[in-house]
């Protein structure tokens, strides 16, 4: 499976530029088109009435004053996307703003797209929107999400494949997702954090399999190194041009919320660029 078209969700925050670098660079690689998605939050939520009641009048000069403002961010947000084309060229994209509930903009534009990119949730300012775009993406859409931290570096990004294994739905949902990567990576680690006869007898058989597409596959039994996450995303640091392949959620969400787990990790503390899947 190749890439034909990728999801590029942005607001005006820092986050934006860095996305931007990782999503054109990757269109331009696969040859695919690129969607910049500008999602506006219901131009109510924009609107703060006073305690008493307001005449019509009142209320209108509001809400036009929550549309002038608005109509701005489009503005803003549209020149933005105009700077990044002329910074990567060679790129089919285009550019589209919506107004309605972010994760339902989102999920459906998801829907119809190979892969969407988003960051982390770590900026407080930003992580509203980010949280908003994550469910959308990873939760309601079906399709594969790469999440990409600040500091990650486009140029080379999945030359190393890692993927975290277990026996999932999730883990095998993502491997299929990461296809178009694992069919260009000069090296494939799959790896399970922790295992026995069962797991080496797992980690075999997928090995076979994905070794019908592409040269060898390495496999690894690992120590954990203090937790499962923090085991897997040291594994990814250390490869050259590394890309964490993993299953989101393979445990209950409402668990991953109370108790901790790998994917709610990820998307709020990851160091390095992690493909998943729902």
């Amino acid at each position: 499976m190749l890439l034909n078209r990728i999801l590029l969700p942005f607001n005006l925050g820092q986050s934006g530029d860095p996305l931007a670098s990782v999503a054109f660079s990757l269109a331009k690689r696969f040859g695919a088109e690129l969607e910049c998605l500008f999602p506006q939050p219901p131009l109510t939520w924009g609107v703060s009435y006073p305690n008493e009641a307001l005449p019509p009048s009142a209320v209108e000069e509001l809400l036009e004053r929550a549309r002038r403002t608005a109509e701005a961010a489009r503005e803003q947000a549209q020149a933005h996307y105009e700077a990044w084309r002329v910074t990567y060229p060679g790129v089919e994209s285009h550019f589209r703003a919506a107004e309605g509930h972010i994760n339902d903009i989102v999920a459906h534009r998801a829907r119809i797209a190979d892969l969407t990119v988003f960051a982390p949730a770590t900026s407080e300012k930003e992580a509203a929107f980010w949280r908003f775009v994550r469910d959308g993406a990873l939760l309601s859409s079906g399709r594969p999400s790469l999440l990409v931290p600040p500091a990650s570096a486009h140029e080379g990004l999945g030359q190393t494949v890692v993927i975290g294994w277990n026996d999932s739905i999730e883990v095998a949902r993502a491997i299929a997702a990461a296809r178009p990567f694992l069919t260009t990576a000069k090296r494939v680690r799959l790896v399970s954090v922790g295992g026995d006869d069962d797991t080496r007898e797992g980690l075999a058989d997928v090995k076979a399999v994905l070794e019908r597409g592409r040269p060898a596959v390495e496999t690894d039994i690992i120590a954990s190194k203090g937790s499962v996450v923090e085991t897997l995303m040291a594994e990814t640091e250390k490869a050259e041009g590394g890309l964490l392949v993993i299953g989101a959620y393979s445990h209950w969400r409402w668990r991953e919320w109370a108790f901790g787990g790998v994917t709610e990790h990820l998307l709020q503390n990851t160091r390095v660029p992690v493909l998943m899947v729902h």
